[in-house]
């Protein structure tokens, strides 16, 4: 008999995978961990980061979609890249899509008729990031057009 068939036959589940509350070591955080874990207890991605490559390669503070729009503008070489909050273009277009016209829903990356910002010239083409080049699209429709000029 193998050593796994023999500790099923011979231990309970709980004494085979036996669990404790312990602290996470970056934030102090509670985390149930098994007792035999070999790795320093962490409660997310960001403090297992911090545990494995050091403070300054965590993420110092949360996404936000301003700021990877403007990143991302930047990346492309657009001239204007002015600062505005997504929700401002969504509430501007009564959350239609510009393209098919149907109601879209909160930002979901798994749902195709989710909101999305649609640059009318993108900014592969040198279009501006800006409030009067942006536009409420379905996930669906802005994959579609992928930075075509051409609806």
């Amino acid at each position: 008999m193998c050593g796994t068939h023999y500790n099923q036959t011979r231990y309970t589940p709980e004494q085979r995978h036996r669990t404790h509350d312990v602290a996470c070591v970056v934030c102090g955080t509670q985390v149930r961990r098994r007792v035999e874990s070999k790795y320093a207890p962490t409660c997310s991605v960001t403090c297992r980061t911090a545990v494995q490559w050091g403070e300054h390669h965590a993420p110092a503070d949360p996404y936000t979609w301003r700021r990877d729009a403007i990143t991302r503008a930047k990346r492309y070489g657009a001239r204007i890249v002015d600062e505005f909050d997504r929700g401002v273009v969504f509430d501007r277009d009564d959350w239609l899509c510009q393209e098919c016209g149907i109601t879209c829903t909160p930002p979901d990356p798994y749902v195709l008729t989710s909101a999305t910002v649609d640059h009318v010239v993108s900014l592969a083409a040198g279009g501006p990031h800006s409030l009067a080049n942006a536009r409420t699209c379905c996930l669906s429709c802005n994959s579609r057009r992928a930075g075509n000029l051409a609806a």
